[in-house]
């Protein structure tokens, strides 16, 4: 009895460390893809960096990443690159494309709120 929970003493340190390690990694993960963010909206604003191309990226960071609702940022960014490349070759307006990204902040932000108040 003495020797299981000296193993469980000893198991607790380790899988408090794993979480803490796994934690320290997501925000790594999140860090490098707020930065990106931050380092090309203007871009794609301007017109420097096409839309498709910088929803592409975002794609790649959040397919490497283990964020928890990688899934759905995926599915979100995939219905990006298929308008944005709609709108670059001139099938859908601007405004068209403009209210979609309306559309798609809306749907994320409710996703975010509903993310939040499962955690808790």
């Amino acid at each position: 009895m003495k020797f299981k929970v000296l193993i469980l003493l000893c198991l607790i340190p380790i899988m408090v460390f794993a979480e803490a390690s796994q934690n320290s990694k997501l925000n790594v993960q999140r860090a490098d893809i707020e930065s990106y963010v931050s380092a090309n909206k203007a871009k794609v604003k301007s017109g420097e960096l096409p839309a498709s191309k910088f929803y592409k990226e975002l794609y790649k960071k959040f397919s490497k990443s283990n964020i928890e609702d990688k899934a759905y940022q995926m599915q979100l960014l995939s219905s990006a690159i298929d308008k944005a490349k709609q709108y670059e070759s001139g099938k859908i307006t601007k405004e068209e494309f403009e209210l979609f990204k309306l559309k798609l902040r809306e749907d994320s932000t409710a996703h975010d709120n509903d993310m939040k108040l499962k955690q808790r």
